[in-house]
């Protein structure tokens, strides 16, 4: 699973919620934490630092998961 792969299922007009929760899902198993702040930056459409604050966790560490969450373009 990728990033990519959530950002076109979510842009899509007819969204296939199946496929992206599957997607989703993948993720978690891999790393909860990246999972988490893919959902609060897409569907929360929350800024790294307001992640940061919801997680308890600092800036950088956002900053780092969601970077290793996206795939090298």
């Amino acid at each position: 699973m990728s990033i990519t792969t959530v950002e076109k299922l979510a842009k899509e007009p007819e969204v296939d919620v199946l496929a992206l929760n599957e997607e989703l899902d993948e993720l978690a198993r891999m790393d909860p934490q990246q999972e988490r702040i893919v959902e609060l930056k897409f569907f929360g459409e929350l800024q790294i630092e307001e992640i940061a604050e919801v997680l308890g966790v600092g800036h950088a560490t956002v900053e780092r998961d969601w970077k290793m969450a996206r795939p090298s373009l």
